[in-house]
């Protein structure tokens, strides 16, 4: 899926610790799953090698929850609180 010399994945700040990166249960989407580690709120950033088509917060069960808007290189930018578990669907 991703070329060998690309990273698959980048999660900014380093306080956010990623848990999970797999396929969805129901298509061909992926699912991260990430945590804020030091008690604070932070705007992440998430970038893969491809462009991220679509992107949604989902609860536990990948439920969809709401859209995250993609910016224009690709990448997804979105609000973190203190401890928070979140988990993302993206398209590529």
């Amino acid at each position: 899926m991703f070329p060998v010399s690309q990273k698959a994945l980048l999660l900014e700040p380093h306080n956010l610790i990623v848990t999970a990166l797999k396929k969805a249960e129901d298509d061909d989407s992926m699912i991260l799953r990430f945590y804020e580690a030091e008690g604070n709120r932070f705007d992440a950033r998430i970038r893969l090698a491809c462009p991220i088509q679509t992107a949604h917060r989902t609860n536990l069960v990948e439920e969809i929850e709401s859209k995250i808007p993609v910016t224009s290189d690709g990448s997804v930018e979105l609000a973190v609180g203190p401890w928070e578990i979140v988990t993302v669907r993206l398209k590529v």
